[in-house]
């Protein structure tokens, strides 16, 4: 997977909306979507393929840390459990059948 290292910064700079990244690895692509809930702080979502949505609970002192968070879980964690949705997994399967 291709992770850009200095991306913080510019993601810093240009944070007056929420911060939106799409990031592709073996032919599936995800969205990151940090938004600034002001002194709450940033709110970290990851959107799969049918718009299964992954929201972190906890908010973040950056926009810099929630993406660097989110790219640390796809990572690790595989980018198919943010990606697919076992219940549309299934039911695509079903169909298939």
């Amino acid at each position: 997977m291709a992770m850009q290292r200095n991306a913080h910064v510019r993601i810093e700079k240009a944070a007056a909306g929420p911060v939106i990244r799409d990031i592709t690895h073996d032919g599936k692509t995800v969205r990151i979507v940090v938004e600034s809930f002001g002194t709450q702080g940033w709110v970290l979502r990851v959107l799969g393929r049918h718009g299964q949505v992954s929201e972190w609970t906890e908010s973040f002192d950056s926009a810099a840390e929630a993406i660097t968070t989110a790219l640390t879980a796809i990572r690790y964690e595989g980018i198919e459990d943010f990606y697919e949705d076992p219940v549309f997994q299934f039911l695509e399967q079903s169909r298939a059948h």
